[in-house]
């Protein structure tokens, strides 16, 4: 199949969600104004990320956190997993505020947590147009659609970024986000075959990529063919199913599939855990979603302080104490600071840390013995 079939093919399978998302985006008009200024801004601040202009990206950050206060009340209506995101996603912005020399790493962290909120909520909402992305390069511009949620253009700059670049880092993460739109937002298996096919034949991959991408295949086509089958996440539709196939089934076959084919697996838990907790927010079994998205996050992201994974389980905690998972979670946690903070010369815990760990272990266990 040719390079230019490809793109028609990946843009297929997005127009119809695309026409309906746009609908429903704009119901809540003052959330598209913030979204927009946003969206303004993290234009603006794009090109400065490459070249790493504090000028413009210690006040664009300030200018964007501000920005999301206004929206603080959307986020609030969401799930926890969503005001998790929407307080770590403001603490690297004040951290990009307040220390230009780390700005554009905070930023980096920033704009990762808005994508994966995007992701999350299955929406595609194109509101700015290609035209407005001509002072980018096509990776950039591939991120600006992405972080905007205009899958389509994304899919297409990202197509292009395979095609043409020679950075390994931007080629690669490229091919991570063209994974994740083909089968992480509103999961269609079938579709993912379709795209990573066309990429396989497209006589753009390295040698390095291809075997990625034949790894990604060996997990999606047979889940694809057999749509039924158990070891898919998807088939989970209930939190107690999720929670058995992430407590039982899921351990008992993870040591026999590679690297590439766990991250293939970890993208579609993650969707599946949204998908349950978008339908089951108010439900007193969040705490089992909240636990297995910190560990799903971890299996991704492989961080540990601060990070995504470290605020599921603190709203889990507080939120859900009395809960049997709220133990559960603060084993998890007390292992990810641990981590975190361990070298070859031991465990380096600050007494900060270890306060914070003793207040979840209290409020938890309370004067019980862990």
């Amino acid at each position: 199949m040719s390079k230019v079939s490809m793109k028609q093919t990946i843009c297929r399978a997005f127009v119809v969600s695309a026409v309906l998302v746009m609908f429903a985006a704009n119901a809540d008009d003052g959330l598209q104004d913030v979204m927009r200024e946003a969206g303004d801004t993290m234009l603006m601040m794009l090109p400065a990320m490459r070249t790493n202009d504090t000028s413009v990206l210690t006040p664009g950050a300030g200018q964007l956190s501000a920005l999301f206060r206004r929206a603080r009340p959307h986020f609030e209506k969401g799930s926890s997993a969503t005001l998790a995101a929407f307080e770590l996603l403001q603490a690297r912005l004040a951290d990009a505020t307040d220390n230009p020399y780390n700005a554009r790493t905070s930023l980096a962290e920033a704009f990762e947590l808005c994508a994966g909120c995007h992701v999350q909520d299955t929406r595609i909402a194109p509101a700015f147009g290609v035209s407005r992305l001509h002072e980018l390069n096509e990776y950039e511009a591939g991120e600006f659609s992405y972080l905007t949620r205009d899958y389509p253009a994304a899919m297409v700059s990202f197509g292009r970024v395979v095609e043409t670049s020679k950075d390994r880092r931007d080629r690669r993460n490229a091919l991570d986000r063209i994974l994740v739109m083909s089968i992480g937002i509103d999961p269609d298996l079938a579709t993912g075959v379709v795209v990573l096919e066309d990429l396989l034949t497209s006589g753009d991959l390295s040698n390095e990529e291809t075997r990625l991408v034949e790894g990604w295949l060996q997990v999606i086509r047979p889940l694809a063919s057999e749509p039924g089958q158990r070891q898919s996440p998807l088939q989970h539709s209930t939190i107690p199913a999720m929670d058995r196939y992430m407590t039982r089934e899921w351990p008992s076959f993870k040591q026999f599939v590679s690297l590439d084919g766990q991250q293939v697996y970890w993208v579609l838990i993650r969707a599946q855990l949204h998908e349950l907790l978008r339908e089951n927010a108010s439900s007193p079994q969040v705490p089992r979603l909240l636990y297995w998205l910190a560990v799903s996050d971890r299996g991704l992201h492989y961080r540990f302080d601060n990070s995504l994974s470290s605020r599921y389980l603190e709203r889990c905690m507080t939120e859900y104490t009395a809960h049997p998972y709220a133990r559960t979670c603060f084993e998890e946690y007390q292992l990810l600071m641990t981590v975190a903070f361990s070298g070859s010369g031991g465990i380096f815990l600050s007494q900060e840390q270890h306060e914070r760990i003793n207040r979840f272990r209290q409020l938890v266990f309370g004067n019980e013995d862990p």
